[in-house]
């Protein structure tokens, strides 16, 4: 019998190769110029409430996080799937690969399927006194502008939530999903040889692992029509049945 150095393909090893490539991405974040964009921050963010909510945060000490499907915007999450899908596109036009050509076509095919994933945020604006927000969040201007220090903020980033600034401007939007496709291809075809993939669909499991990856892009990905509100979130994604509602200690 032939012998084979190849790594046989199974739960523990896909988990332990997504693992390296979700590190990986994050190193490209810091260091990859198409992936890191210059954004305006600032020492306090502010979150717009009613009354009744700004008592509510203040005795319990808590931030809740809501549904995106319960927001105002609620929309935005398919905005973020049409950008992503109009990127591959672009790319599939510009592939003569079969094998990746076949990848592109199943993460176009399983978008829709990701966008009831359950996705929890509480919004910010780095505008303290914005009209838009005091109508829309604060009862026509008779609420509340909490101020919070970002650095609080962002002490949970990683652990649990995710801290994202909202890109606005669909230029560089569509730059970002291109790179973190063209990355996460690349990672697959470098390791491809390596590992025994027999009784798996390579192809399938490359589209299942991209759309996990960018999906966490296409909450953070608004119109540049609400480019105003200057948002900072913090995001948790979960699965399976809770109520809407999540809190953390403030």
């Amino acid at each position: 019998m032939k012998r084979t150095n190849k790594i046989k393909i199974n739960d523990a090893v896909w988990t332990n190769i997504n693992i390296q490539l979700g590190d990986y991405l994050l190193k490209e974040s810091f260091s990859n110029p198409n992936l890191n964009f210059k954004v305006e921050n600032t020492d306090i963010v502010y979150h717009y409430a009613t009354l009744e909510s700004f008592l509510s945060i203040v005795e319990s000490q808590s931030l809740y996080f809501t549904n995106l499907y319960y927001l105002n915007d609620r929309k935005e999450y398919k905005y973020g799937v049409e950008i992503i899908s109009d990127t591959l596109k672009h790319q599939a036009h510009n592939e003569t690969s079969e094998s990746i050509l076949k990848i592109l076509n199943n993460v176009e095919k399983n978008l829709e399927s990701n966008t009831n994933s359950s996705r929890y945020v509480a919004c910010f604006s780095k505008n303290g006194d914005l009209l838009s927000q005091w109508r829309a969040y604060s009862n026509q201007g008779k609420g509340i502008s909490i101020g919070f220090k970002r650095d609080y903020l962002e002490y949970f980033d990683g652990a649990f939530l995710n801290c994202t600034n909202i890109e606005y401007r669909e230029k560089f939007q569509k730059k970002i999903i291109n790179e973190i496709i063209k990355i996460i291809i690349a990672y697959f075809e470098n390791i491809k040889t390596a590992i025994d993939w027999e009784g798996y669909n390579y192809e399938f499991l490359v589209s299942k692992s991209i759309i996990s990856f960018i999906e966490d892009f296409t909450s953070s990905f608004k119109d540049s029509s609400f480019d105003e509100e200057k948002e900072f979130r913090l995001e948790y994604k979960i699965d399976g049945n809770i109520n809407k509602n999540i809190g953390i200690g403030v």
